[in-house]
This record gives structure tokens, sequence and C-alpha cells, in this order.
């Protein structure tokens, strides 16, 4: 099926497609169909495709991360970026973008040019012009200065950008493209031993121009691939930079571009053997309506070998598609070639960290695929996204129950065990594993306390206290509500813990330091009495009030009387660890502590009543728990 539409400019027809045949593995089938049938209602062509293609990443970390951001990448941060996506597998790197003015880019090459990297493929952009005549054409002989900044960092694979749109004709599109290719071959660097130059040809404005001039696209393209293969490039690069059409639109224009290069002798050789890098069709797509993803994976099923982006989201003023997502999509269809040609499970602490690197923040904790949350366990059942898998479920519908049905983004990326996030629908189970996660594996952490647990986390929620229990703290302070005390693997567990950081042990001693202002000498804890006087005055007007001792017993763990340094520590390390944001001082600290853990425990109603013979009396028989009435 092929559908066309015709627009008018300027007068001229031109023959616009809209829709290729994207779908022709879809049909109809009735309810309750059998296995064979259901396969059907599954895109099997697509699907084939991208289980199946060869995929290759032009990594553009370097230059697309930055773009449009409020802070640049410094060179220490260039060669850290540098370095973990070179960590990846990633040996083709787009390392600049030069111009007539100095850029930090310049001085990076230049560090590059002293590394000598003859294991890498490094690439930068060059326009494919800078200066026209009178006649408004382009300067003939007139090299940009891109092509003469490589020339001199010794960087030998030039991207030259087009806009097709622009007033010229395909024809001296060409004759300029000619030029420059001749040029750059005769003057700039030779490849290193055993590889060859690798020139792509960039169509920046696809989108607009496949609208406006396509025949001039096709034009363009047609003679590029009839070039003399000494000067023809390696491959063509298209960019949607608006983020504005679907998938299928992008996908067909794409496809008369394969087309085009396949019918006049430029066919994809890397599909052919993995190996060839001749003809190849990159993909680079911007976010901006929540298409991006979508638009790569379709445009990929039409022919593209690949992409060149980032290996984060980041970059231009939403973000675009990224190489980790993509690469993670075409492994959960099945795709092989990217298990053997990439290390996967690099990806993700990668993309985090070039993330951090370009914004001076984490990853927010909704990033798909490589965000804190895009690999935890959060639901006991299944059916739904984060639940546990379906061992008899047909996910991709080929009739087949396999490893691609049961695809784990997390051994992907490397983590053999996904991390559970603690939640009011989690399991005694989840729960159970929760505990093992942070505290290693103990006779006490049952499913009967689970239970506890997930009875108090409810109460809490009725009575308007909001806490996390997802964090070793979080899920530690659940535990003590349910039990009473601390767990002693709970007490202890910071220790093992990764390093703590400038900020947060700048305050864990100044901290310190006031704890021990209030000690007596001689003394490793301070008595209740001072405790009160020196911190819950402010929050508590009476020593004796059963509130002030349900805070004074919450707090301390050991449960001798007295509270130490380590007892205080643990809720000032929660303050540091859970709000962060809201700290600044000590006296944020101390602050934090007792609005967001002390004072919503003691101010429900049945805070009075938790203590050790309330705890006592809870009965747990046979999956099911006995609480005791309130007074």
């Amino acid at each position: 099926m092929q559908k066309a539409a015709s627009t008018l400019r300027g007068g001229t027809a031109l023959s616009v497609m809209v829709l290729r045949t994207m779908s022709s593995g879809i049909s109809s089938s009735t309810p309750g169909a059998s296995t064979g049938q259901v396969r059907s209602r599954v895109n099997e062509s697509k699907r084939e495709r991208l289980r199946n293609m060869k995929i290759f990443v032009l990594d553009n970390s370097l230059r697309e991360s930055t773009v449009g951001q409020v802070v640049g990448h410094s060179i220490g941060d260039k060669l850290k970026v540098f370095d973990a996506t070179s960590g990846c597998g990633f040996t083709h790197q787009i390392v600049g973008c030069f111009s007539s003015n100095r850029r930090v880019d310049d001085k990076f090459a230049a560090v590059l040019q002293e590394r000598e990297h003859l294991d890498r493929t490094f690439y930068s952009f060059s326009e494919v012009y800078e200066k026209l005549d009178d006649k408004r054409r382009f300067l003939k002989n007139h090299v940009p200065i891109g092509l003469k900044k490589m020339q001199m960092f010794g960087i030998p694979n030039p991207i030259i950008e087009v806009d097709c749109a622009a007033d010229f004709t395909a024809s001296e599109f060409l004759d300029q493209l000619t030029f420059l290719l001749q040029w750059s071959s005769e003057n700039m660097s030779a490849p290193p031993p055993g590889q060859k130059r690798m020139t792509f040809i960039n169509l920046r404005d696809f989108p607009v121009s496949m609208i406006e001039c396509p025949d001039k696209v096709l034009e363009l393209v047609q003679g590029i691939a009839m070039m003399p293969p000494s000067i023809r490039p390696v491959g063509m690069l298209q960019e949607e930079p608006i983020g504005e059409y679907f998938a299928e639109e992008v996908a067909a224009w794409n496809q008369e571009v394969r087309d085009t290069m396949d019918a006049n002798g430029w066919p994809s050789l890397f599909q052919q053997d993995g190996e060839t890098l001749d003809g190849l069709l990159l993909a680079h797509v911007h976010k901006q309506w929540g298409l991006a993803d979508a638009v790569v994976l379709d445009v990929l099923a039409a022919g593209a070998d690949g992409v060149w982006c980032s290996i984060c989201e980041e970059g231009a003023a939403m973000g675009h598609a990224s190489s980790c997502v993509t690469l993670a999509n075409l492994a959960r269809l099945g795709n092989k070639d990217v298990l053997k040609r990439y290390q996967t499970q690099k990806l993700a602490t990668a993309a985090r960290e070039v993330t951090k690197l370009t914004t001076n923040k984490n990853v927010p904790e909704r990033q798909i695929v490589y965000g804190p949350r895009a690999i935890e366990s959060v639901f006991g059942f299944s059916g739904i996204a984060g639940g546990a898998a379906d061992a008899s479920f047909d996910k991709d519908g080929d009739g087949v129950i396999d490893e691609v049905d049961h695809f784990s983004l997390a051994k992907f990326l490397g983590v053999e065990e996904p991390p559970i996030r603690i939640n009011s629908l989690s399991s005694p189970d989840l729960v159970v594993r929760r505990l093992k996660q942070c505290f290693g594996d103990c006779p006490e952490f049952t499913e009967d306390i689970a239970k506890l647990m997930l009875v108090k986390m409810i109460q809490q929620l009725e009575d308007n206290i909001e806490f996390e229990h997802t964090s070793p703290m979080g899920i530690s302070m659940l535990w003590k509500e349910a039990t009473g005390s601390f767990h002693p693997k709970m007490m202890n567990y910071e220790n093992d813990m990764e390093q703590l950081t400038h900020k947060t042990n700048i305050f864990l001693q100044q901290a310190e330091e006031c704890f021990c202002q209030n000690l007596e000498e001689g003394e490793d804890g301070i008595e209740y009495r001072q405790f009160y006087d020196a911190y819950l005055q402010p929050y508590f007007g009476c020593f004796t009030c059963p509130r002030t001792r349900f805070v004074l017993d919450y707090i301390e763990m050991d449960k001798d009387g007295k509270l130490s340094w380590n007892e205080w520590r643990f809720w000032c390390l929660w303050a540091l660890r859970t709000y962060p944001e809201e700290i600044s001082n000590l006296d944020d600290l101390h602050t934090v502590v007792f609005r967001y853990a002390i004072l919503p425990l003691s101010l429900h109603d049945k805070a009075h009543d938790i203590n050790a013979d309330y705890k006592k009396s809870i009965v747990v028989s046979n999956g099911e728990i006995s609480l005791p009435k309130t007074k």
C-alpha cells in the first residue's frame, strides 16, 4: 500500500510520500483467535528488521549534549565524556564543531591530537559553504573554516552539513560537495592505517526539505550515490531537528532516501557483513512532543543503519533520542548485534555520567532506561511495567515463548538483581527481598514481619504521615515502626555504603561538634534531660510529657537510657540523604530531622501507644496480624 499527496510551492507540483508499507505484518483477527492468528496483531516485518539488523552508532556525546545548555563542557568534562563513551564500545566519535571564533572544541581537539588515539575514528562538522559571490551563488574554491581547522588538528573525517531547502539547485550543491570532497581527500590528514576516510553528508533540514522540495533532496542523494568511489562519502545523515513529525512520516521520507541510495549503486554494505562501512544512513531526532524514540525505531525499520546522537538525552531545547535508549529498545526486541558490538553493561553508567557532567545535576528519577527508577521492581504481580514477569506470555506474538519475551533491562545494563521499590502495593515478598538487598540475608527478615511493616505503612498514610520506605534508611524506619527497634545491621549499614559527599561530611562534622559540646566529660552519651534542653525544647514545651518521652525513646536505639552520637548521626544522615535541597546550615539539618522524621510520628493519635508493651502485644499467627487496641 502506498499513498501519495501533491503540494504546490512556487507553482511546482511536488510528489510527497507520506505513508509507506510500515504495517504490512498487521492484519485483523477475531477475538479468541488461536496463537497463530494472534501473532498477526503485531507488526512482524518491523520487529524482524529491528531484531536482525546491524546497528551503527556515531557518538555525538561531546557535541550534542552541550547544545542549548546553561553550562557548557570544560576540557576536563570533555575528557571524562570521551572516556565514558569510549568504554561503551563507541569507536566513531564526533569530537568538535569549529568556527572562525575560538571554542573549547579547539583546545580539546589539540589535546586529542597529542594523545594519538589510533583506535578511534574522529569526526567534526563543516558547513557546505560560508561565503557567496556577487550573484549569491557559492564562492568557487572557498574552503569553510571547519575543514581548515580539521586539517590543522588532524581530524580526517568531515560531516558536511547541507540545508536542502536553501535557494540552490541540486546541481549547485553537488558541484560544491564534489570540490570539498576532493579538497579533503588531497589536503586533510590521512586516516589511521587500515582505515578509509569516513565522510558523511548531513541533511540538516530533513523534514523541511522533504516537505518543501523532496525532488531536490532525492536528486542530491542520487548525485552523491553516483560519485566516484574515491571521493564518495561513506554515508548520509538525516536530522529531524523539530520533533514535530509522526514516526511513519519520517520513516517514509527515510525510506525514499534509502531506496534512492540502493537504486543508484549505494546500498548498505554494513547490513550485509556488519563490517564494511559504505552506504550508511544514520538518523538523529530531537525531542519536543514525545515522539522521538518512536521515530528512531520506525526510521531504523525503514532502512536506516543506525543513529548519530549522544549517549544521554541532553541537548538542544528539549533533548533528543539517545543511543542508550535506542540500543536498549533494540535489545529488548531480540537484537543480538547490540550485545556483540557494544559494552551494554556500561551504557547506563555512562549516560548518567554524561548527564551529570552536562547539567551538574543527577539524572531525573523517571528517565527511561538509564534513570534510577528504570529498572526497579515495583509490583509483585504481572501485566504491568515494573511488575513480575509472566512466564506464560508470548510478548511479541511470534508463537514462541523465549528470551525476547523475558527481556530484563536490568541484566542488559549489567545489574543482576533489579532494586526493589517499596510502596503501598508491594507484596510481603518484595519487602523481604528489599531488606535483604539493603542489609544482607538475615533470619529475622520474614514475610510475617513484612506484613506488619506494610500495615504500619498504611497506618502512617491514614495519619497523613508520608515517608519513603525504599532507601536503607527509609525501610529501617519502617522496620522500627513495626518491631519497636532497629535491627543491628540497620544501625551500622552506612559504614558499608559509598563514600559520603563533601557537603554531607561537612554537616555531619558540624553536627558532631554540636553534639559533643553537650556531652559531660568522660561520657559517651547524653542523658535524656540534657538532650531535651539542647535540641527538643523549641518543639516540645514539657520534658515530662508522654509525647516528649516518645520522641526520646524513638531516637534512641540501644535502650541504654542515653543518646550517643552514633544514634543521633543516624537521623542526621537520613535528613541529609532524603532532603539535601532543604539543608544549607546546621540549623536546617536539625529542623529537617524533627520536621520530617520525629514530629510527624509524634503528632498522630497512636504515637503515645507505640511502646514496648504495645509491640509485645502484637500477634502474628499463620500469616495473620492481630493488633492490640489503642488506648
